[in-house]
């Protein structure tokens, strides 16, 4: 039954399209009638959140990723738009309260709005879902972040004070990197690119910039920060996963073959390879030779001497 809070929020997106909860400043869409409604795919067990009044979608996408990794709030699948109107798609379950948790995880830089709290409506399936007037402090939002990436994504040496730092924020010149393996002359529009080892993911932003659809793997630890800077940069286009399946036009193999040996499994892919410091060219060379066509592109110089191949 509405009531007569919903009648004075109603908005010309409700006569458009049916909800299936309703929030003084959100619709929850989560059948599957409602979901294709908007013209979105339905997926089991997937809901879409609809912000239609107060909120920041963006700090409330990094507030609720957050939470994710600490176990309390559903997954963020994706984010998008509808009729004007931002949405974040997420997971759907039933209800529970998880109330202390949220309050004590929230650290220095989230400020728990408490009366929403209270609501049993606010949770799902022993998480919290209900984020909108949460306040996140972003200076010491960046301060944790940046802490956490250096922690996470750090690969090699430490630096002079004896800290772990960001492998491509700090570590790496990545327009440097661009430029000398010449990937400002590939065409990526409208194609599928794998990027494994993906790190922070500033490489990935580059291919997804220029059109690309990005699946951009690493380890869970890095991925899970790398989502949430994501967020925190405005959500761009790059699906981050710790897996990857199905056939893909271009394949970034950059720093990778010490982890995971030569790329063999790529044949028939248009593969770009970087290699480790001082590695040496020729056997480099002869070894993807067994699998690929292969051009001698140059070195990275940025950080060592790096050989770069493109592979077809």
């Amino acid at each position: 039954m509405k009531t007569e809070l919903e009648d004075r929020y109603k908005t010309e997106f409700d006569n458009k399209y049916k909800h299936d909860l309703w929030g003084k400043h959100s619709r929850l869409f989560y059948k599957k009638k409602s979901i294709e409604s908007l013209g979105l795919e339905y997926k089991k067990g997937h809901a879409i959140k609809v912000l239609t009044g107060q909120g920041d979608v963006r700090k409330m996408a990094i507030i609720m990723k957050y939470y994710e990794m600490k176990g309390l709030s559903p997954e963020i699948y994706n984010t998008g738009e509808i009729d004007g109107y931002p949405y974040l798609e997420v997971a759907y379950t039933k209800d529970d309260s998880i109330k202390d948790k949220i309050v004590n995880e929230a650290g220095d830089f989230i400020t728990p709005y408490e009366i929403d709290l209270i609501y049993k409506d606010n949770y799902r399936g022993n998480k919290f879902v209900d984020y909108h007037a949460f306040e996140l402090d972003e200076e010491k939002f960046e301060t944790w972040l940046k802490k956490e990436i250096a922690e996470r994504t750090h690969w090699g040496k430490l630096n002079e004070k004896g800290e772990r730092y960001s492998y491509q924020e700090e570590k790496r010149n990545q327009n440097q990197r661009i430029r000398q393996m010449q990937l400002n002359k590939i065409d990526f529009e409208g194609k599928k690119v794998l990027d494994l080892g993906c790190n922070l993911g500033l490489m990935s932003y580059y291919a997804a910039d220029r059109g690309a659809e990005v699946t951009a793997v690493d380890k869970s630890d890095i991925i899970e920060i790398a989502e949430i800077n994501r967020l925190y940069m405005g959500f761009p286009k790059v699906n981050f996963a710790v897996d990857y399946e199905g056939k893909f036009d271009i394949v970034f193999y950059f720093a990778m073959v010490h982890s995971l040996g030569y790329p063999h499994q790529f044949k028939g892919t248009n593969l770009i390879f970087e290699g480790h410091n001082l590695q040496d060219r020729v056997k480099t060379q002869s070894e993807l030779s067994r699998t690929f066509n292969v051009e001698f592109k140059g070195y990275t110089t940025d950080r060592g001497k790096r050989p770069v191949f493109w592979c077809t």
